[in-house]
């Protein structure tokens, strides 16, 4: 049996009811796998610069202070690059390729089906755990 490598879902968003979603939805995949969350983009740079770069960042596009697009473009200026999963209420296919341009991984409407979202994340979230997995050997 393969050793899961505990990962760290960094989770960007304003809205309380959807971090508490995510938090939910995350916690049920792998018990032992972190999800932290801020409330905005200046909090996840902030965060990501404390604590290290996450496996996985999911964010929202439309946040207080830095947007989503700027905390794309930060992690992207990184060395080490990190999955990153849009999921946004601005569902449109200008938004869609400007994010796949900004280097998201994924992109999620708000709108999907919350079992949809869970497949989704899920998928990005074992992909994380096999580069991860992959960027720690010796």
């Amino acid at each position: 049996m393969t050793e899961r490598i505990p990962l760290t879902l960094l989770l960007a968003e304003d809205d309380e009811d959807i971090a508490f979603l995510f938090r939910r939805m995350f916690r049920s995949f792998e018990p032992q796998w972190r999800m932290e969350w801020t409330r905005d983009g200046l909090e996840a740079i902030d965060y990501c610069r404390k604590s290290g770069l996450p496996d996985v960042l999911v964010t929202d596009l439309n946040m207080p202070g830095l947007d989503g697009y700027e905390v794309m473009a930060w992690l992207r200026a990184q060395p080490d690059p990190t999955p990153i999963v849009v999921y946004s209420s601005s569902d449109d296919e200008t938004t869609r390729d400007k994010c796949r341009r900004a280097g998201a991984s994924e992109f999620i409407s708000k709108a999907i089906h919350p079992a949809r979202l869970r497949e989704l994340v899920r998928r990005v979230l074992l992909a994380g755990c096999d580069a991860a997995r992959s960027r720690r050997k010796p």
